[in-house]
């Protein structure tokens, strides 16, 4: 049975959070800064770059701060799915001003 917050490498966090809609990114001294918007706010998330895997109170304050599930947070990437036993979801915005058959 999957564990209920597998540990993520930073390149496997990076790429979950890179699927987000990044408004900021910045970085000061070992930290990457972010500026995410997620449903009509712009939330704050603040990481280590020198720390590998990042440790497990990130994720979950992370997850926290975009108020999300976990199943959503992990499920952004294949490999982040494959490590709580989903599958990859798919984040696709379509926009059709006229459909017809």
């Amino acid at each position: 049975m999957p564990k209920k917050y597998p540990q993520l490498s930073l390149r496997e966090f990076e790429e979950i959070l890179n699927t987000f809609e990044v408004v900021e990114k910045r970085t000061r001294g070992g930290h990457n800064i972010l500026t995410i918007k997620i449903k009509e706010k712009e939330v704050g998330i603040v990481y280590q770059t020198h720390i590998d895997p990042v440790p497990l109170l990130i994720i979950k304050n992370t997850i926290k701060n975009l108020g999300i599930t976990r199943d959503e947070f992990y499920s952004r990437t294949k490999t982040g799915a494959k490590k709580i036993g989903k599958k990859k979801r798919k984040f696709w915005l379509f926009l059709f001003s006229d459909i017809r058959s």
